[in-house]
């Protein structure tokens, strides 16, 4: 699939879906001037201030010209060291136990994986304050942390997203429920990459860095690895056009399978036809017969209707679904025209 659009996109035509997409790209990533503002700059650095149970109302108190500023300050620092103390205990508790102390939500197939949540937010919080702690007011400045902890948190909004979307629509769906492993699994990864990228790169001694390593991050967050054994299974679950375009096309319009000559259309006549022909290929495979490129298709399939192992009828639907296949692939070609 990669190497056909991979072709289609460099030839303009009829065929070429996705050219039109790549050249509206520019217009998608200039919120706030370029994705990467977002992402090193506002989403932490700024969402911290706005999103910490106690920071706003600190840098509210400093700037209180009632009287009362220096108690509220007082009341919203004694709130900060005792959130924090309670964040990275739990934080300690949660990773030595891979969440298993956790409070526990989901079933069978998602309980797991609630906890992983568990266990990363609660490292999140309490590498937040350790990193407010050291760079202090330097933190937003800090683009390269700060835009590690933008990704992390994208990464557990995204395995919230993947949890509430499972249970809502594809509960006990063995397919999805592959899907749902491999997401989760990669997604926690990510998470915890980039956290153990911002403790190794924040600007105190080894023993200190060794020492909340220790104690956040003693095993990796998940049990359970990416292989490639996880990867090829979900991909053979999930290889099935009507299934992916049913199940996992929201707000993809798939009505367009039915207009003749749309890509659709081709693309469900190829996949069709492929599905069809498994059958006669695997006929023709046990009984010893290999296809040559040096023979037409239509002879060697004569070849076959005479020794009986193909019928006529046979061979007439090979040669239409084989075009069928084909057409889903083709690329776009013109002749060139010699204007000088």
């Amino acid at each position: 699939a990669m190497d056909v659009h991979g072709g289609r996109a460099v030839m303009q035509g009829p065929r070429n879906y996705v050219a039109n997409v790549y050249a509206s790209a520019p217009v998608a990533i200039t919120v706030e001037g370029a994705n990467i503002l977002t992402r090193s700059l506002m989403v932490f650095g700024q969402g911290l201030i706005r999103c910490h149970a106690t920071m706003f109302d600190e840098l509210d108190a400093l700037y209180d010209k009632s009287g009362k500023g220096i108690a509220i300050f007082d009341k919203a620092l004694t709130k900060h060291v005792s959130s924090f103390l309670h964040n990275f205990a739990r934080a300690v508790l949660f990773s030595w136990t891979r969440g298993r102390c956790a409070k526990s939500y989901g079933d069978s197939t998602t309980k797991t994986y609630y906890r992983n949540l568990s266990v990363l937010s609660a490292k999140f919080a309490a590498m937040s304050d350790i990193s407010l702690f050291i760079l202090t007011g330097s933190l937003k400045r800090k683009e390269m942390v700060s835009g590690r902890f933008a990704d992390a948190i994208a990464a557990m909004y995204e395995m919230s997203a993947c949890l509430k979307l499972y249970e809502e629509r594809f509960k006990n769906n063995e397919k999805v429920s592959k899907v749902l492993r491999l997401s989760l699994l990669q997604l926690a990864a990510e998470v915890d990459s980039a956290m153990r990228a911002n403790l190794d790169n924040l600007p105190v001694n080894w023993l200190v860095k060794k020492t909340i390593g220790l104690l956040l991050f003693p095993f990796s967050n998940t049990a359970t690895k990416v292989d490639d054994r996880l990867i090829i299974a979900t991909a053979k679950s999930i290889a099935d056009i009507d299934w992916l375009t049913s199940d996992l096309s929201t707000c993809i319009c798939t009505d367009l399978k039915d207009v003749p000559g749309h890509q659709f259309e081709i693309l469900f006549k190829g996949y069709e036809a492929a599905s069809l022909l498994k059958p006669l290929k695997k006929r023709v495979k046990k009984a010893g017969y290999k296809y040559q490129p040096s023979q037409s298709l239509a002879d060697w399939l004569g070849a076959l209707v005479s020794d009986k192992l193909l019928t006529s009828e046979e061979k007439d639907n090979w040669l239409v679904w084989h075009e069928a296949v084909l057409e889903s692939l083709k690329v776009d070609d013109f002749e060139i025209k010699n204007n000088i």
